[in-house]
């Protein structure tokens, strides 16, 4: 399938870049560091000399950059189920981690699109040396204004990225405008709860501007609203309290890779992060939760949005979403 993935996709609309919101620029900002590109390198010939192939696995670490990992990431994909021949867009891919393992495993094309010039950079490489180059194509871009034709993708995924961005409603239009009749989302993100302010700072977060987390509910109406029907919710944070702390307790490994390459304070923002989604978690949903995990279950839907949210605050919560869009033609927002 070498060829085809810039081609039937590629837009005319300008570079997003050039007229960047000034608030995503801040986020641009926060995530951007100068030299990740020649770290990152320098990592991977450890694992692999002189540019040599690695494995996802290998990689499955560092570049799956959301609390559950790659654990969540399959879960995701589960839900969306996509099959050779679909086109899925990764919104906010970061280094592209989640993109790789959707074209790896289902042999899917895949555009992922990152407001973070050096994450993207870096997901350039990392799909080179991967070899998932001709699948995943990596962009810089503002993913509330998506630089793609209207019902040009089959498939949606996003994972810990909305609470960086103000403009959730438009987020969501957007996502609805350029998915096709029938096309999924699925998403997982940090919501807020109602037990009082963000404690920080957490990975997304060093100043109160930069986080603009939303309830649940609040959530599930934006779906509704942006044209989407919520098929699936789950709260993770059962299963993703004992991950994070036992991840935590450990001793830091001697890795040529790390997420703390992109994330300053990594070592305060990390157990910050687990206090806000401690402080009040859902125990009963801790089963149910671990079945779907564990992809005991999978759902056949129409244009649906999957969303899983993982708490933050004192209570926030933590969800698994779908939505089903209707099957008619999108509307541009």
């Amino acid at each position: 399938m070498t060829g085809r993935l810039v081609d039937e996709a590629r837009p005319s609309t300008p570079d997003p870049r050039r007229a960047m919101i000034p608030s995503m620029a801040t986020v641009a900002e926060h995530y951007g560091r100068s030299g990740a590109l020649a770290k990152v390198q320098a990592g991977l010939d450890r694992i692999a000399p002189d540019g040599g192939a690695v494995s996802l696995e290998q990689l499955a670490g560092f570049d799956h950059f959301h609390t559950g990992g790659q654990l969540a990431t399959e879960r995701m994909a589960a839900l969306l189920a996509p099959t050779a021949d679909d086109l899925v867009l990764d919104a906010g891919a970061g280094l592209g981690g989640p993109a790789r393992l959707l074209a790896d495993r289902y042999g899917c094309r895949v555009i992922g699109i990152d407001l973070t010039e050096e994450f993207v950079e870096v997901g350039r490489l990392l799909n080179r040396r991967t070899g998932l180059e001709d699948l995943v194509d990596l962009r810089v871009g503002d993913i509330t204004r998506i630089d793609l034709p209207d019902a040009s993708v089959d498939h949606v995924l996003t994972q810990h990225v909305a609470m960086n961005i103000a403009d959730r409603a438009g987020l969501y239009r957007e996502i609805r405008r350029v998915l096709k009749p029938g096309g999924r989302l699925a998403l997982f993100d940090v919501v807020a709860g109602d037990g009082g302010s963000l404690l920080l700072p957490v990975p997304w977060a060093t100043e109160p501007h930069q986080s603009h987390l939303v309830t649940a509910d609040e959530l599930r109406t934006l779906l509704r609203g942006s044209g989407f029907t919520i098929d699936v919710d789950e709260d993770p944070t059962p299963v993703m309290l004992p991950m994070m702390r036992q991840m935590l307790a450990a001793p830091s490994p001697d890795t040529p890779l790390s997420t703390a390459m992109f994330i300053d304070g990594l070592e305060t923002k990390g157990p910050r992060y687990l206090q806000n989604l401690a402080e009040g978690p859902d125990r009963a949903r801790a089963d149910g939760l671990h079945r779907h995990l564990s992809g005991a279950r999978r759902y056949s839907t129409k244009r649906r949005a999957f969303t899983g949210l993982p708490r933050t605050e004192p209570l926030l919560r933590a969800l698994m979403t779908s939505s089903t869009a209707p099957s008619g033609t999108p509307t541009t927002a």
